[in-house]
This record gives structure tokens, sequence and C-alpha cells, in this order.
């Protein structure tokens, strides 16, 4: 009886058997499409980004630094929970080329800047006013 090596290899979503014998003869079987590989296998979704994210957290971060919220609860909840109140009141701006990272460096001081300027700040009053941890 001869044993056989076997490869299986993946490629654009079809799954093939190749069988390699001890004398060097190679058989493929198709099994047929596989049916578990999601976009998220196809694709890198890394470069991906939503600069309003950036925009809000550089915000967040220079609003909770200053002298006026040193007050402001600085727990791990509660700026999660700004970012995300904020977060959810700007429009994204998501980008994946390198086109896209020269015109997000270009928002600075742009009316999507200031909406996130005034986003923070509301976020960081009404967090603060109301603090989800209840201290």
């Amino acid at each position: 009886m001869e044993k056989a090596l076997v490869r299986i290899s993946f490629f654009h979503s079809v799954k093939n058997i190749d069988f390699q014998l001890p004398k060097g003869r190679v058989y493929n079987y198709n099994i047929g499409e596989v049916t578990n590989m999601g976009i998220r296998d196809e694709y890198n979704f890394e470069y991906l980004v939503n600069e309003s994210e950036r925009l809000i957290l550089e915000e967040l971060e220079r609003q909770l630094g200053a002298p006026e919220n040193s007050a402001v609860c600085h727990c791990e909840d509660c700026v999660l929970d700004m970012a995300a109140l904020a977060l959810n009141s700007v429009r994204p701006l998501y980008r994946v080329s390198l086109m896209g990272t020269l015109y997000a460096s270009a928002l600075e001081g742009s009316p999507e800047a200031e909406e996130a300027k005034a986003a923070v700040s509301r976020s960081v009053k009404k967090i603060a006013a109301n603090p989800s941890h209840g201290d």
C-alpha cells in the first residue's frame, strides 16, 4: 500500500487537496467552495481608518489636560464614555489610501475639527455631570 503526503491549500476561497504519492505522482482533488471564509479573511482592513476618531481622541486628551477640567473624573469608564458620546455625534471620516492620509492631515482647523472640538466639550460636560460609576 502506498502512503500519500497530503497538502491542503486555500486559494481564492477554493479548497484543494493535493496527494503526492512516493513515486512523484501528484493527484489534485477539488473539494469545492469554502463557505466559512469571510471578508475579513480576504482583505486587509487595517488601512481603513476613521479620522473622526483621531480628531476626537486628540481633542479629548487636550481638553482633559486643561486646568478647567482638572476636577473631571479621568477613570477609564468616564473617558471611554466621553469618547463614545463625542464620536456618536460627529460624522465619520474614513480613509483608506495615501491621498486619504494627505487629506486627513489637512483637517486641522477645518469645520470637521471644530465639530470634534464642540462634540468633545459637550461630552466632557455631560459625563462629568453624570458619571457612569456613580461617585
